[in-house]
């Protein structure tokens, strides 16, 4: 699959799942983050960067959108997940996620809440504990989440898969301290969830059961009071003070009110004008409380003016019955309680942290030392040894530390004593080979002086110095000449031979045309090859070539080659030269010839010394004219080889480079 389909698809799938949570939240308290909607957002940051981060963020938290009725709730998401992301990988969501709720998060949210009970109160007390909780919530609802995208970015299953899902990602490293960190985090976690429960069940009996049972069964008594009066729709004389003693205190005032909305009669605070200015109050504006025995006329509760207002008809009276609840005497049980519920997860949270601060030494302070071990080994240190240590797992890994240092040592003393023994042997190489170079040029030396007298004598003969010859002594004469130049041709390939071993040899490099040379160096070899009945062809150039290289060296290159070739060639066959230039500027020159070819199994070893195929010892030679020619083309820093097959012939090229690197 295309990587780039394969980041889509992971981007849509994070934010299908976070969407998916937050469409069904498990709130922690009432409130905008969720206790896992916020898990794949972090997830999607830390995998791909702040765009992908931001993406997930808004996506995800669109039910958000129209469950809380919170516009800022996808920017806030959006940018939370930018954040993290641009933190990431640097830093792991344990960090971040808190750091953004405590620097923008809490902040936007503090001040975009006009639906909170206490957002109209003065500053007090209870304003502050409220706030207090309020942030804390958020903050702990934050580590949470972050503590669960962690647990799963560590997880080493959820790595692998998000390495297939999402090539490249950036996945936080995995150590010790924080993958500790982060199972105490969701260890002091589990009790959110029971307490989530309770908590919203405690809040939601605040605000709703709470406030039906007190003000429900109040505005009854009160329509109860009213019907049992004199006569049906009439006031009784003591309907005020029955309303004061019925009025219990999470009640800031009672009304009773006619259908035009006069105010016949009231207990407690006045009704506040933009109260008086609705009344009577409409049922369709409300929300239905349920109760275990609903009246005739249901029971209603609607937000005005910042005010909580719960209402009930009195049909037979033509009255209505309205009480306006006192949020803040009722707020203040529900949120000391919540207040406490957090502190306990917050302690909770604190000392998980602690003890994963104490239990860090115990699981890195070994790791540490056999570290340190591992290191002073490959420093060369074999006679340091880990352990013991307190952790089984760890002490065990130390035994087999030692065990394997030691048998390391072992070989290694081994290989220093075989080291030693063949640099001894090395020595006496090195010795023999100064003394076989001796020998060849002293040989060489010493065979050539009387060589050349044989010579000479040869020559004498020959043109008839000593008398005149007949058919027989001539032919005796011309195969001692014949003899004779095979064996200065040995000796010269034995003396170069041993300068090439020795590397006592130079490159004289110069710049010269290339074709002319190839020209001279192959009429040279015209008459040889006539002689033999071959012809001998140089390919026309398709361009001029220049090289830079040694031009007497190349000439015993091509020298062997074409001797080679011609001695391999039967009569009536052709050899060809041809040079071109290449790939890289390199220019490749090649000898091809008709002869017998070379078998496949003999062409890797067809430039070693003293190497001969069947074919080239019945032909005669040394076994040193290839060695020769890979050397000479080597040191010009070019490449030499042959293509041949059995039957159809050889060709031997070369290519060396058109200016060569600078020594």
């Amino acid at each position: 699959m295309d990587p780039k389909l394969k980041r889509i698809i992971t981007v849509l799938l994070l934010s299908g799942v976070g969407a998916l949570l937050n469409a069904f939240p498990l709130t922690l308290f009432p409130g905008l983050s969720f206790l896992l909607g916020l898990v794949p957002v972090l997830v999607a940051a830390v995998i791909g960067g702040p765009v992908v981060g931001a993406f997930v963020g808004v996506f995800s938290t669109l039910p958000t959108l129209f469950y809380w009725h919170d516009p800022l709730a996808p920017l806030r998401m959006g940018a939370m997940g930018a954040f993290v992301g641009a933190l990431a990988p640097g830093r792991m969501p344990l960090v971040t996620a808190p750091l953004f709720w405590l620097l923008f998060g809490i902040p936007s949210e503090l001040l975009y809440e006009p639906a909170w009970p206490l957002a109209f109160t003065p500053l007090t007390l209870l304003t502050l504990l409220t706030l207090l909780t309020f942030g804390c919530k958020q903050l702990l609802n934050a580590l949470i989440c972050a503590a669960a995208a962690d647990g799963l970015l560590l997880w080493p299953w959820m790595r692998d898969r998000l390495r297939l899902a999402y090539p490249h990602p950036r996945l936080p490293t995995v150590d010790v301290r924080s993958l500790l960190m982060v199972m105490m985090v969701l260890v002091a976690s589990i009790p959110t969830v029971p307490l989530t429960f309770v908590g919203t069940r405690q809040f939601t009996r605040g605000w709703n059961e709470r406030v039906e049972t007190i003000a429900y069964q109040t505005l009854r008594r009160v329509s109860v009071h009213v019907l049992d009066g004199p006569r049906a729709g009439a006031l009784a004389p003591s309907l005020g003070r029955e309303m004061d003693r019925l009025r219990p205190p999470e009640l800031e005032s009672l009304l009773i009110v006619d259908r035009r909305g006069k105010v016949l009669a009231s207990s407690g605070k006045p009704a506040p004008p933009a109260l008086q200015a609705r009344l009577p109050l409409l049922g369709a504006f409300g929300t239905v409380w349920v109760s275990q025995k609903p009246p005739s006329a249901p029971t209603m509760a609607q937000q005005l003016a910042g005010l909580q207002v719960v209402h009930i008809a009195i049909p037979q009276a033509g009255l209505q019955a309205v009480a306006v609840i006192d949020q803040v005497r009722l707020v203040t049980d529900v949120a000391l309680r919540l207040f406490l519920a957090l502190m306990l997860m917050v302690a909770a949270l604190f000392a998980a942290m602690g003890f994963a601060s104490l239990m860090i030494p115990l699981l890195e302070r070994p790791l540490d030392r056999l570290s340190g071990a591992l290191r002073a080994v490959a420093g060369g240190d074999l006679s340091v040894r880990a352990g013991p240590e307190e952790l089984k797992e760890v002490d065990e890994l130390a035994r087999c530390f030692n065990v394997t240092t030691e048998h390391l040592r072992t070989t290694v003393t081994d290989l220093q004593d075989a080291n030693r023994r063949l640099q001894v042997a090395m020595d006496k190489l090195t010795e023999l080979d100064k003394v076989k170079g001796t020998f060849l040029n002293a040989v060489s030396h010493d065979l050539r002086i009387p060589l050349t007298s044989i010579v000479g004598y040869a020559e004498f003969l020959q043109e008839g110095m000593g008398g005149s010859l007949g058919d027989e002594q001539r032919q005796f004469v011309d195969q001692i000449l014949k003899s004779s130049d095979y064996m200065a041709r040995l000796l010269n390939e034995l003396l170069d031979f041993a300068r090439f071993e020795s590397g006592r040899f130079k490159i004289e490099r110069v710049e010269f045309d290339y074709g002319p040379f190839l020209r001279e160096t192959c009429a040279k070899f015209a008459y040889e090859a006539d002689r033999r009945g071959v012809a001998l062809e140089l390919e026309p150039l398709s361009e001029p070539l220049t090289l830079v290289a040694d031009p007497d060296r190349l000439t015993q290159v091509l020298n062997n080659l074409l001797s080679n070739a011609i001695k391999f060639t039967p009569a009536g066959g052709r050899i060809a030269v041809r040079a071109c230039r290449v790939v890289g500027g390199r220019v490749r020159t090649e000898v091809s010839d008709m002869g017998v070819g070379i078998p496949a199994e003999a062409i890797p070893h067809l430039f070693e010394q003293f190497f001969q195929t069947e074919a080239g010892k019945k032909a005669g030679g040394t076994g040193l004219g290839l060695p020769i020619v890979r050397t000479i083309v080597e040191a010009h820093g070019g490449e030499v080889g042959v293509d041949s097959e059995p039957g159809k012939g050889s060709t031997f090229w070369f290519s060396l480079p058109a200016t060569p690197a600078a020594e």
